[in-house]
């Protein structure tokens, strides 16, 4: 079979093509999936922020949070909430970081199999010339008359 450069550039085209398609897919999937996780860490924080007041204020009612008095009972109230809060906003953090490096390394995978796939192609491409001319050179030669 002699090299058909049409050939060659259709696969070449497909790899691309599968490359992108996937890629664009993975990135979109991305950042849905970021959105989602920042909508979800804004509404966490909005929460937060409504409920420190109504914490105070909770702790004033009872009158352990006043001018004058100042409970250990607040205080460790409020050490609980912000480490609550602490650690909440880290973990769902440290989930949208996990996702971002899985996209990342996704990514690197599929450009080193289109790296690979580029070179096996090249490489088929190669041989296949490689055999034509062994062709020609023994049709030259009169090996085919």
């Amino acid at each position: 079979m002699a090299f058909n450069p049409a050939e060659y550039a259709a696969k070449l085209q497909a790899l691309i093509s599968g490359f992108n398609t996937s890629s664009s897919r993975a990135l979109y999937d991305n950042q849905t999936m970021n959105q989602a996780a920042r909508r979800s860490m804004a509404d966490m924080n909005t929460q937060y922020d409504r409920q420190a007041p109504q914490l105070v204020a909770g702790y004033g009612r009872s009158g352990r949070n006043t001018a004058n008095v100042k409970s250990g009972a607040f205080a460790k109230a409020m050490q609980d909430f912000a480490k609550d809060r602490v650690d909440r906003t880290g973990q769902a953090q440290g989930a949208l970081d996990t996702s971002n490096a899985f996209y990342q390394g996704d990514l690197g995978e599929r450009q080193a199999q289109l790296a690979a796939d580029r070179t096996t192609l090249a490489q088929q491409k190669a041989q296949q010339i490689a055999d034509d001319a062994g062709q020609i050179m023994k049709y030259r030669a009169g090996a085919y008359a």
